[in-house]
């Protein structure tokens, strides 16, 4: 996809494309939550709704909100929407240049709860601004050009390096803090100018590896390490100033599923994350899913976001025609996601959103964890349906507990799902208010806390990884029956609770894989 532009100027990166260099420029959007110290009254009414769900487990509290939201994003100029109006009543956030405030005003009138990000590279300098001289980076190339030239990334011989694969984006040296203090005084005028809900930092990278060949070629951060402090000072110097500002701060985190880590090290300053290459990176059909430890990984990530208060944005790359993977991508974002999860299915086309009939199944709200079925498929019941995922290369048989209809199955109690393979299922309350294999949970809200553990990433020697996952399979079984209470703040003085009953289950268990030491991309 490539930008439609106007004569006379170049513009910041398109997002959500692969360039022939494999690099993916995207950006996230996550919800902050302003934490405050509830009241007296507030504290009292929580213990009681707590101890009413405590009571109630065999019909678990309903959640009021989605599961998992859609997100769009427009950064084409100008922005192509095929149905302004209904892109947003369909989704939760949509981002946008600087330049299409109107636009963002006409979206929100036509759903005023939307969340609209102005788009802003965090990563590099825009050379060229677009209409009504505004930028589509936080500094704009000429800022620094003459006034700040040790602003720029600089190769072993001085000079400055634009990335290879976007010849109009020059590499910032985001360490810098008066590029830093700039960048944040720009963005935040900016925000307040306009009906801006907050901003998609596009560029917030783990890794300077897919924009320079080799990464060694930038003098002030040669290794990965270096670059990540840089980043990180960066995060914690704008995060902060334009959540103060009422606003969202938002990376795309580059290459997240290959520095989990360090990415969870940088949330705690921002609003959240997106990951633009969630489970699939390539937008044919057929191509592009992650290995099956990979997948885990990446679901990890949600369950990491989520236990953070923190909102996920997950980019699943699928053309218009590849309901697969589109169905793919949003089932195993089901999986994981508990109210601060957005997907969309990104197909590079202008103004064409992928839309599947699954996006408008009625799940209900999450009754289970996500649990491994054994055969290396993963499933998480509803409260009015069930996700059954795939993420290995073999065709998988799934056994459900009730009888469940959708994606071509009607009544039935047990599928064989194909590879890379998913089914978004809805049944009856009965059959779905049963616990599910792992876990039953009830819950206020759209809060419920799953067991982010179960998906993090295991690193050290291999006998310190065999020791890891006994002690966790030990302790699986140990939470017979055991209540835990989880409270969580989730913004303004709104307190959610979370009660959940953990139950093993006979011949339930699975041997536990580890995840590979590195992935392809992310």
């Amino acid at each position: 996809m490539e930008e439609v532009l106007p004569d006379g100027w170049r513009p910041g990166r398109t997002g959500m494309e692969a360039s022939s260099a494999g690099e993916w420029t995207r950006s996230g959007v996550a919800r902050h939550w302003n934490e405050r110290p509830s009241d007296m009254r507030s504290s009292m009414r929580a213990v009681l709704v707590m101890l009413s769900c405590v009571w109630v487990l065999v019909s678990p509290c309903v959640g009021s909100a989605e599961t998992v939201g859609h997100y769009d994003s427009a950064t084409t100029t100008p922005a192509a929407f095929a149905n302004p109006a209904l892109s947003a009543r369909r989704n939760s956030y949509i981002d946008l240049q600087a330049w299409e405030g109107a636009k963002a005003a006409e979206l929100k009138a036509a759903n005023p709860n939307l969340k609209v990000l102005v788009y802003q590279n965090l990563g590099a300098m825009t050379q060229g601004v677009g209409p009504n001289g505004l930028s589509s980076s936080g500094v704009n190339y000429a800022e620094a050009d003459a006034a700040h030239p040790d602003w720029f990334l600089k190769g072993s011989s001085g000079e400055r390096l634009a990335f290879e694969d976007f010849k109009w984006l020059w590499a910032a040296d985001v360490g810098n803090p008066e590029y830093q203090r700039l960048w944040a005084a720009n963005v935040i005028r900016l925000l307040r100018s306009g009906p801006w809900d907050g901003v998609m930092m596009d560029d917030t990278n783990t890794t300077n590896r897919y924009h320079f060949n080799p990464s060694s070629r930038v003098a002030q951060y040669p290794t990965d390490a270096a670059y990540q402090k840089a980043v990180r000072s960066m995060l914690e110097s704008v995060g902060p100033a334009i959540q103060a500002a009422g606003k969202l701060a938002i990376p795309n985190m580059g290459s997240w599923s290959e520095y989990p880590a360090v990415v969870k090290e940088w949330l705690p300053f921002v609003s959240g994350g997106m990951d633009e290459m969630f489970v699939k990176w390539s937008k044919s059909a057929g191509q592009g899913y992650r290995g099956s430890h990979e997948w885990e990984a990446q679901v990890g990530e949600i369950a990491t976001t989520e236990a953070m208060g923190k909102h996920f944005i997950a980019i699943t790359q699928a053309e218009p025609s590849d309901a697969q993977g589109a169905r793919y991508g949003w089932a195993s974002a089901l999986l994981a996601g508990n109210g601060h999860t957005l997907f969309q299915a990104s197909n590079g086309h202008l103004g064409e959103e992928t839309w599947l009939s699954d996006y408008e199944v009625e799940l209900g709200s999450p009754s289970s964890s996500p649990a491994a079925v054994g055969n290396g498929a993963w499933e998480r019941y509803f409260t009015n349906g069930l996700v059954v995922v795939n993420p290995t290369a073999t065709p998988v048989s799934v056994n459900f507990a009730g009888t469940y209809s959708g994606d071509g199955l009607a009544n039935a109690t047990a599928a064989t799902v194909g590879p890379h393979g998913a089914l978004v299922l809805t049944g009856a309350a009965a059959s779905t208010a049963a616990a599910g294999p792992l876990a039953r949970a009830a819950s206020l809200g759209s809060g419920l806390m799953l067991m982010a553990s179960r998906f993090q990433a295991v690193t050290g020697s291999p006998g310190a990884k065999a020791s890891h996952h006994h002690r966790r399979a030990w302790r699986a079984r140990m939470r017979c029956r055991r209540v835990s209470v989880v409270a969580q703040r989730r913004h303004a003085r709104h307190m959610r609770i979370v009660c959940a009953v953990h139950r093993s289950r006979p011949g339930s268990s699975h041997a536990v894989r580890l995840p590979l030491a590195a992935s392809r991309r992310a």
